[in-house]
């Protein structure tokens, strides 16, 4: 079984006046698509986060975070079949829709994430930044002195050396041209795009 969360930003472009308006949009908008409220907390009598739940589908919720200028909404579902296509496509339908009834909020979402894999998919880049690798099996992972040694096969890189889960500098480097190069369409041959 899989995980798929999609995350989205409702952003205010005004401080909003009609905040439980707002609010109240939001959760049509999740009550079309047969979320309910199960949990609400409240901060002087307004709602900071709104856990529902869809009634047609258990494995399916939402968690509604409200913070001064924007909202965020974690759309979470539990898939046996892995397939992300119907996540995708639901998670599509409500930012349309929501940006229907909040012409004035600026909406964001990210593409799914996948979680429950065998293996981890996703690495921290130096800059705090997520990034989603493609490893197809680990082939050593264990703790030094000093820090968490892995080796992953990558299925569009091959090997890669990760210090404390991070793709080290010159695999990073190497990444870097392999794209670049790719991206390009040169022959590099035994030359590097970049180097220092």
């Amino acid at each position: 079984m899989l995980v798929f969360t999609t995350l989205f930003e409702i952003r205010f472009k005004d401080q909003p006046e009609f905040f439980v308006e707002i609010w109240r949009k939001i959760e049509s908008v999740l009550e079309r698509h047969k979320f309910s409220r199960s949990v609400v907390s409240t901060v002087e009598e307004l709602p900071s986060m709104c856990f529902l739940q869809n009634k047609g589908d258990p494995k399916t919720t939402a968690l509604v975070t409200i913070a001064d200028h924007f909202i965020t909404i974690d759309f979470n579902e539990m898939s046996i079949d892995h397939d992300v296509t119907k996540h995708r496509r639901l998670a599509k339908n409500i930012q349309n829709e929501l940006e229907d009834v909040l012409p004035l909020c600026a909406i964001k979402r990210t593409t799914p994430l996948q979680r429950g894999r065998e293996i981890w998919q996703y690495s921290e880049l130096g800059d705090g930044r997520i990034a989603e690798d493609d490893y197809a099996e680990i082939l050593f992972d264990e703790r030094s002195d000093y820090q968490q040694v892995t080796i992953a096969r990558s299925e569009e890189y091959g090997n890669l050396l990760l210090l404390d889960r991070l793709v080290s500098k010159y695999c990073a480097l190497k990444l870097q041209n392999s794209s670049l190069k790719c991206a390009l369409k040169f022959q590099f041959c035994s030359k590097c795009a970049l180097q220092w």
